[in-house]
C-alpha cells in the first residue's frame, strides 16, 4: 500500500491496476485540487522496471494536447517511483457498448487522431493504442492515455524494438483492469456483454511491444515501430467499436499472427453496413498490409476524418459567388474555406498551447485566408480554450498602425479607444488593461494581418510601439491568443522591430504552397457547396497544372474561378468549357481582365487612374493603404477613376479607423499585370523620390527640427513631382524646406557683412548638420545589424534541430546519415556565427560614430551572447576575446549574470546518506582534480563528482555535469553490497563521442561529435581482467573448451604474440609485445630487457590474445557460475562513461597524457625493448572519476557496439600507440575473431536488486 501522506499529496482510494501501476485517487494539498497518483506496483521494482515506467513519464510529460492525458510530476518515494496526472473522470472506450454509431466513431477517431498527431509531431510513439488506452471523458472529449511503452523517437530514425512489459493504465475514473483475460476471439459479438477480450500484451521475456489484437503486421515481425504501426492500431480500435469485432480473429497467438501477417481484413462496409462508405474507407486504409499503403501521418488521416464532419464546415453558405477573386476569404466564408483544413488545426493546436503563431509564406500563398476562414472559426469554436468565450480582433497595421490596432481593440472590448490608445505606447500597462476588460470569462483572438506593413508603409516610431505591444502579448497574456501573417522576404526586417526578434523566431509557422490534389480542393469545394458543377473534367485538370506552376498562382486561381462563375449556366447548374477558353487560362485571365477595365475608362481618367495604381504601390513591391482623401488630391480625375477601379475589383475600398481607405485588391496584381508593371518600372526614379519625400517627412514629424528639412539638392529632385500629386504633409515640408532654404541663402548674403558671424553660424550649422547625417549612418548600421541578427538566430535555431537529428542517427549507427546531417548544422552554425560576426561589426561601427548610443551597446552585447551560447552549444569553450568584450558593452551586468547563473543540484536517495561534493577543476597541467566544496543548491556551472555514504550500503561516486541555469535532480538508489572488484555505476547522463575537428574525429577516432546521451545503472570491473582470473575460468573448462579457449595469438595482430600453455607446475607464458619474446611460468616476472625496476607478475597483468567471442563466453560463465551474476561485456557507451564520468574529457584524468599517466608509446621511452602490458593497476594518475584504472592505455578492451549489439568494438589503447590512439572517445571497429598482443577486456555486470 502507498502511504497515506507524501510530499504535497494526499492518498484517498484506489482507482485501479495496469500491468506494472497501481493507480489511486489522490488531493494535490497545495493546489487544492484532485489527482491521480500511479505507484510502480512491485514494492522493490528493478531498474528495467523503473527506466519503463520513468519512459512513459517523459513520453506522456512531453505532450500539452487537449486529447492526452497532462502529467503534472515525476518522482519516487521511498524507492517507488510515481507519476502525478490529471484526473480524468469518465469511461475507457473497452467499456463502452459496441458497436457505436458512425457518426460518433468519427468524432472518436478525430480526438484520437489529434492526439497521436501531437504525440508524433513530438517524436513520440504510443505503440500501445487500443480502447482500453483511451477514456471518454464526462465533457465528451476522447483523450488517450498510456505512454507506458511509448519510445522517445528521434526525428531521423526508428528506434530498435526492444522487451517491456505492459504498461499501467494512466490515472482515470475506472474500476479494475479489463486486460487480465487471456483468450483470443473465435467471432463477432454485439453489445456489451460480448465485447471481445483482450491477450495481455507482450511481456520483457517477448521481443515485442504491445497487445497483439492491435499489433501492426511489421510489429509482429519484429521489425521497429512507426509513427504508420500506430496509425495501424488505431485503425483497428475504430474498426471494433464501429463493428463490435476486431479486423482478425483467431484461436491463439501464433493463428492471429499468422492472419495479421496475411493480408486484408475484412472491409469494415461488409462489417458494418450501417458505417458511412467514406469512414469505411478511411479505416480500412489505416489497415493496409503495407505501411507505405497506409495514411503517411496522424495529420492526414485527421484530414481525411474531418472531410466528413458535418461540422467543419458549420453555418450558412455565404450568398452570391463562392470564389472571392483576389480578395481573401473571411471568417463567414469558412463553409467555402477548402484546401488547408491540416495546417488551419496545426495552427489552432499551437495556439490552444501557446501564446502566439506567425505565419510566414510567399505572396499569393494563401496566409490571410487561412488565418481569417480557417483558423479563427475554429479557434472561436466550442470547446472554448480556457473556459473563455472567445472572439476575434482583425486588423492590418496601415500607416497608423497605433490607430488601427487600439481602434480594433476598443471595439471587440467595447470601451472607449482612448483607454488603449496610451496602453499601447507601455506594453505592461496594454497587458493589465486586457486582463481587467477581459476577465476571466472572455478571450480574444488577435489577427494582425500583413505584419509586413510595419516596416513598409507605418510610421517607424508607430511601427516601433506597436512591435513593442506585440512583443508583449506574444509572452503571453491570459485570455489574448496572437495570431499574424507576414510575407517571408520581410521577415528579416520584421524581426528586427523592437520586441519582436526573439518571439518571431520561436512563433514561426512557415505555410507552403498548395499541392495538386489541395488546389483540386479549392478548386471543387465551393462548387459544390453551391450545387454547382463543371462541365468537364478536364478543366479541373488544366487549372489545377496552371495553378501549380504559376509563381503565386493561387489569386490567379481564385480569379479565374470567381470569373468562370460569373459565366456559369443557370439552367444546367454547370460552369461551361468555353468560359475558360474565353478567359484566356490562369495566366491571361487577371491582366485581361485589368487592361479592360482601364481601357473603358475615358482618356481624361486614365492618366488618374495610373497615378492612382503606381501610388498604391510601395518601391518593396507590396501594398500601400492611402486615404481615399489622399488619392482624390493626386489627379482632378481621381474619384472617378477610383470608384471604376473599385467596381472592377482592381481596388478595394475600406473603413479603417473613420477614414475611407483604398489598396490593391491583391499582391498578384503588382507582378501579375503587364500594364502596371511597366508603368512601375517607368516610374522607378519617380518612385523612389517619393519614397525618400515620404520617409523625410516622417522624420520631419517625429523630430520636429528644422535640420531634418530638405536642402538645395533634395529640393530640387523634388521640383520634379507634380505638386498635385502630393500629400498636405509632404506639400508642407517642401514649403518649409524652401524658406528655410531662402533664409539659408539670405544669411549667406548678410554674411559678408559680419564674417565672423558668419564664421561662427556656419560652424554650428556645419555641426548640425554632421550630428544630423550621423544620427541617419547610426540608424542605417542598427538596421542593418539587427536584421543580420535575426538571420543569424534563424540559422541557429536550424541547426540545433539538425544537431538533435545528427546526433539520433549516431546513437542509432547510422553514420553516414548522421555525418550529412551534422554537416549541414555545422555549416548553417558557420553562417549563423559569421552573421552575428557582422552585425557585430556594424554595430561597433555605430558605437564609433555615436559613441554615447546606450540603444547600440545593448544591441551588441545581445550579438556578443548569441556568439557566446553558439560556440558553447558546439561544446567549445567560448572565445576570450568574446567574453571582454562583452564586459564592456553590457551595462549593468544583466547578459552576464544570465551566462553565470547558478545550477540548482537536488540529490535523493533510497536511504539517509552523507553527500560530498567536488568540483572537477583544471590544476594547470592539464588534469581535472576535484576539490571538495560545500554542498549547496546554488552552484556554478561546471563538472562535479557527487559521493554518498550511508552506513550498511556501498559507496557511490556520481559524476554529474550542472548547465548553467540548470536544475538537475540526481536520484541515487545505494546498493547493499557491491563486490569488491567491481564499481556500482548510477543512472546518469554524459557526454560521449569527440569535439576534435570533423576529419580527425570521423577518419581517425570513428567518433560522433560530442553529445550527451544516458545510460541505466550497472556494474564495471576496476582493472581490466587479468591472466590470473582468466586461468581460473581455464582449469573450470572442459578439455576441447578449455583448448579453445587458451589464449594465442601467431601472425596478424597489431603486431607480436602470445602462447598460453599449461606447465608441468601452473601455467606458462610466452609473449612477444615487440622484437622480444618472454617465456615466464606462475610465479616468475616479466622483465623487460630496457626498464629499471623489479618486474611484472604476469599474472597481474592483463588477459590478451583473446578474440570477441572468448570475452563473451567468460563473462558468461561468470553469471553461470554464481561468481558475478548478470555478468557480460560493456556496452561501449557504459565504458565511455566509466572511463570519462560526465564531463567529456579527452583522458580519463584530464586533458592531456603524459608519459607517467598511463602504459602507452612514450611511458618508457618509445623503446620497443621496454614495450608490454603492465600489472593491472600501476597507472593510478590516469583513474577514472569512477575509480577505474587503466581506461587509457596499458591494452584495448573488447566492448559491445551501442548501436548495432552484439558487434564488437575496441576501446581505450594499448601500449606501443600514440596518446591520440588513447583518447577515449577512439573506437576501433575490429573483426570478432582479432586476437592480438595488445587486446583484452573488462567486466561489467547488471547492476541487479541486490548489489
Amino acid at each position: 500500500m502507498p502511504p497515506v501522506q507524501f510530499d504535497e499529496y494526499r492518498i484517498i482510494s484506489p482507482l485501479g491496476r495496469g500491468g506494472m501501476g497501481e493507480v489511486y485517487l489522490a488531493a494535490d494539498t497545495i493546489l487544492d485540487r484532485p489527482v491521480a497518483v500511479k505507484f510502480l506496483s512491485a514494492l522493490e521494482p528493478d531498474a528495467a522496471a523503473r527506466e519503463r515506467f520513468l519512459t512513459e513519464a517523459r513520453a506522456a510529460a512531453r505532450l500539452q494536447h487537449p486529447n492526452v492525458v497532462i502529467v503534472h510530476r515525476v518522482g519516487e518515494h521511498e524507492g517507488r517511483p510515481f507519476i502525478v496526472s490529471e484526473l480524468v473522470r469518465g469511461e475507457s472506450l473497452d467499456r463502452i457498448e459496441h458497436p457505436v454509431a458512425w457518426r460518433r466513431v468519427l468524432e472518436i477517431g478525430l480526438d484520437l487522431g489529434r492526439g497521436l498527431a501531437a504525440a508524433h509531431r513530438r517524436g513520440v510513439l504510443h505503440r500501445d493504442v487500443k480502447p482500453a488506452n483511451a477514456i471518454l471523458a464526462e465533457d465528451g472529449r476522447v483523450k488517450l492515455l498510456d505512454f507506458g511503452v511509448a519510445k522517445l523517437l528521434e526525428r531521423s530514425s526508428a528506434p530498435a524494438v526492444t522487451p517491456s512489459v505492459a504498461p499501467p493504465r494512466p490515472p482515470s475514473h475506472h474500476g479494475r483492469d479489463r486486460e487480465t483475460p487471456i483468450t483470443i476471439p473465435v467471432g463477432p459479438a454485439r453489445g456489451r456483454s460480448s465485447r471481445v477480450p483482450r491477450d495481455p500484451p507482450l511481456t520483457s521475456s517477448g521481443a515485442i511491444v504491445g497487445t497483439p489484437l492491435y499489433m501492426a503486421p511489421e510489429v509482429w515481425r519484429g521489425e521497429p515501430a512507426t509513427r504508420r504501426s500506430d496509425l495501424y492500431s488505431l485503425g483497428v480500435l475504430l474498426y471494433e467499436i464501429a463493428s463490435g469485432t476486431t479486423p482478425f480473429v483467431a484461436s491463439s497467438r501464433e493463428a492471429l499472427a499468422a492472419a495479421v501477417q496475411a493480408g486484408a481484413p475484412r472491409p469494415l462496409a461488409a462489417a458494418a453496413p450501417e458505417v458511412e462508405p467514406g469512414l469505411g474507407a478511411i479505416v480500412d486504409r489505416c489497415l493496409r498490409l503495407d505501411p507505405g499503403a497506409r495514411w503517411a501521418s496522424a495529420d492526414e488521416l485527421v484530414d481525411a476524418l474531418e472531410q466528413l464532419t458535418p461540422l467543419a464546415r458549420s453555418g450558412p453558405v455565404p450568398p452570391g459567388n463562392p470564389y472571392r477573386g483576389l480578395r481573401s476569404f473571411e471568417v463567414e466564408h469558412r463553409p467555402l474555406f477548402f484546401g488547408r483544413s491540416g495546417e488551419a488545426r496545426m495552427i489552432v493546436d499551437r495556439l490552444r498551447s501557446g501564446p502566439f503563431v506567425l505565419v510566414a509564406g510567399d505572396s499569393g500563398v494563401g496566409k490571410s485566408s487561412l488565418c481569417r476562414a480557417g483558423v479563427l472559426p475554429v479557434l472561436m469554436a466550442p470547446p472554448d480554450l480556457e473556459g473563455r468565450s472567445w472572439k476575434p480582433v482583425i486588423l492590418v497595421p496601415g500607416h497608423r498602425p497605433l490607430a488601427a490596432f487600439s481602434s480594433a481593440l476598443a471595439a471587440a472590448m467595447g470601451v472607449e479607444e482612448a483607454r488603449f490608445s496610451a496602453a499601447l505606447r507601455e506594453p505592461e500597462l496594454l497587458a493589465r488593461t486586457l486582463g481587467a476588460c477581459l476577465g476571466s470569462e472572455a478571450g480574444i483572438a488577435v489577427l494582425i494581418d500583413q505584419l509586413e506593413e510595419l516596416v513598409t508603409s507605418s510610421a517607424p516610431d508607430e511601427a516601433a510601439a506597436v512591435a513593442e505591444a506585440l512583443g508583449r502579448l506574444a509572452m503571453g497574456v491570459p485570455g489574448v491568443r496572437l495570431l499574424a501573417t507576414v510575407r517571408s522576404d520581410f521577415l528579416a526586417r520584421v524581426a528586427s522591430l523592437p520586441g519582436l526578434g526573439y518571439e518571431v523566431v520561436g512563433a514561426l509557422y512557415f505555410l507552403r504552397p498548395l499541392g495538386p490534389d489541395r488546389i483540386r480542393e479549392v478548386i471543387e469545394g465551393p462548387a459544390r457547396a453551391t450545387g454547382i458543377r463543371f462541365e468537364r473534367e478536364d478543366m479541373i485538370d488544366e487549372l489545377v497544372r496552371a495553378s501549380a506552376q504559376a509563381e503565386g498562382g493561387l489569386p490567379l486561381l481564385q480569379f479565374t474561378l470567381a470569373e468562370l462563375w460569373e459565366a456559369r449556366d443557370p439552367e444546367s447548374r454547370a460552369i461551361p468549357a468555353s468560359a475558360l477558353s474565353k478567359l484566356g487560362g490562369l495566366a491571361g485571365a487577371l491582366a485581361r481582365h485589368a487592361d479592360g477595365i482601364v481601357t473603358r475608362l475615358p482618356a481624361e481618367h486614365r492618366q488618374a487612374a495610373r497615378t492612382v495604381l503606381t501610388s498604391l504601390v510601395t518601391l518593396e513591391r507590396t501594398r500601400a493603404r492611402r486615404d481615399r482623401a489622399e488619392l482624390h488630391a493626386m489627379h482632378p480625375g481621381a474619384a472617378p477613376a477610383i470608384d471604376a477601379l473599385v467596381e472592377g475589383r482592381i481596388l478595394v475600398a475600406r473603413e479603417s479607423d473613420g477614414r475611407a481607405t483604398i489598396e490593391l485588391a491583391h499582391e498578384a496584381l503588382i507582378d501579375g499585370w503587364g500594364t502596371l508593371g511597366a508603368w512601375l518600372a517607368e516610374e522607378r526614379e519617380t518612385r523612389a523620390l517619393r519614397r525618400r519625400l515620404e520617409q523625410a517627412v516622417a522624420e520631419w514629424q517625429r523630430l520636429g527640427l528644422p535640420e531634418a528639412l530638405w536642402r538645395d539638392r533634395r529640393l530640387a529632385e523634388a521640383a520634379s513631382l507634380p505638386r498635385g500629386t502630393l500629400r498636405p504633409e509632404e506639400a508642407s515640408f517642401l514649403a518649409l524646406s524652401r524658406r528655410a532654404l531662402w533664409r539659408r541663402r539670405a544669411f549667406f548674403a548678410a554674411a559678408v557683412l559680419a564674417v565672423p558671424i558668419a564664421a561662427f553660424a556656419l560652424w554650428a550649422l556645419a555641426r548640425s548638420s554632421e550630428r544630423a547625417d550621423v544620427a541617419r549612418r547610426v540608424a542605417g548600421r542598427i538596421r542593418t545589424a539587427r536584421s543580420l541578427g535575426l538571420s543569424a538566430a534563424l540559422l541557429a535555431s536550424r541547426a540545433g534541430r539538425l544537431r538533435a537529428e545528427a546526433f539520433g542517427r549516431f546513437d542509432a549507427s547510422d553514420a553516414t546519415g548522421g555525418e550529412r546531417l551534422w554537416a549541414d548544422a555545422t555549416h548553417l552554425e558557420a553562417r549563423a556565427d559569421d552573421r552575428w560576426a557582422r552585425a557585430g561589426g556594424e554595430l561597433e561601427a555605430a558605437i564609433l560614430l555615436d559613441a554615447r548610443a546606450p540603444r547600440t551597446r545593448s544591441l551588441l552585447a545581445d550579438v556578443l551572447v548569441g556568439r557566446i551560447v553558439l560556440s558553447e552549444r558546439a561544446r567549445r569553450d567560448p572565445p576570450t576575446e568574446l567574453v571582454r568584450r562583452l564586459a564592456l558593452f553590457d551595462a549593468g551586468g544583466r547578459r552576464r549574470a544570465r551566462l553565470a547563473a547558478p545550477a540548482t543540484l537536488e540529490v535523493r536517495s533510497n536511504v539517509a546518506a552523507r553527500v560530498e561534493l567536488a568540483r572537477f577543476e583544471d590544476d594547470g597541467a592539464g588534469r581535472l582534480s576535484p576539490g571538495w566544496v560545500q554542498v549547496s543548491r546554488g552552484l556554478e556551472p561546471g563538472s562535479y563528482l557527487v559521493v554518498l555514504k550511508a552506513h550498511g550500503r556501498a559507496d557511490v561516486r556520481a559524476p554529474i555535469l550542472l548547465g548553467r541555469g540548470r536544475r538537475e535532480l540526481l536520484n541515487v538508489r545505494l546498493p547493499v553490497r557491491v563486490p569488491e572488484s567491481m564499481v556500482f555505476v548510477p543512472p546518469g547522463r554524459f557526454l560521449t563521442g569527440s569535439r576534435a575537428d570533423d576529419e580527425l574525429r570521423r577518419g581517425f577516432l570513428h567518433a560522433a561529435p560530442l553529445h550527451e546521451v544516458a545510460t541505466g545503472a550497472y556494474l564495471v570491473a576496476r582493472n581490466e581482467t587479468t591472466f590470473a582470473e582468466w586461468i581460473e575460468y581455464l582449469d573450470a573448462l572442459p578439455e576441447e573448451e578449455r583448448a579453445r579457449r587458451t589464449p594465442s595469438v601467431g601472425a596478424g595482430g597489431f603486431g607480436g604474440g602470445v602462447r598460453v600453455q599449461r606447465a608441468v607446475v601452473g601455467w606458462r607464458l610466452t609473449i612477444q609485445p615487440s622484437g622480444h619474446a618472454f617465456t615466464v611460468v606462475s610465479g616468475e616476472l616479466v622483465r623487460y630487457p630496457s626498464r629499471d625496476g623489479p618486474g611484472q607478475d604476469w599474472l597481474k597483468m592483463p588477459v590478451v590474445g583473446i578474440d570477441f567471442e572468448d570475452a563473451r563466453a567468460y563473462s558468461a560463465w561468470l553469471d553461470r557460475s554464481g561468481r558475478l551474476p548478470g555478468a557480460r561485456l560493456c556496452d561501449e557507451l557504459e565504458w565511455e562513461r566509466a572511463a570519462r564520468g560526465a564531463d567529456g574529457r579527452t583522458f580519463p584524468h584530464g586533458e592531456r597524457l603524459d608519459p607517467g599517466d598511463a602504459n602507452h608509446d612514450r611511458t618508457y621511452g618509445r623503446d620497443t625493448l621496454a614495450l608490454g602490458p603492465d600489472e593491472v593497476g600501476s597507472h593510478p594518475a590516469s583513474r577514472s572519476p569512477f575509480g577505474l584504472d587503466d581506461m587509457t592505455g596499458n591494452v584495448w578492451e573488447w566492448t559491445t557496439s551501442h548501436g548495432s549489439p552484439g558487434l564488437p568494438v575496441a576501446r581505450g589503447g594499448a601500449f606501443g600507440f600514440d596518446a591520440k590512439t588513447c583518447e577515449s572517445a577512439n573506437r576501433e571497429i575490429v573483426d570478432p575473431a582479432f586476437r592480438d598482443v595488445s587486446l583484452g577486456m573488462r567486466l561489467c555486470a547488471d547492476a541487479g536488486d541486490g548489489r
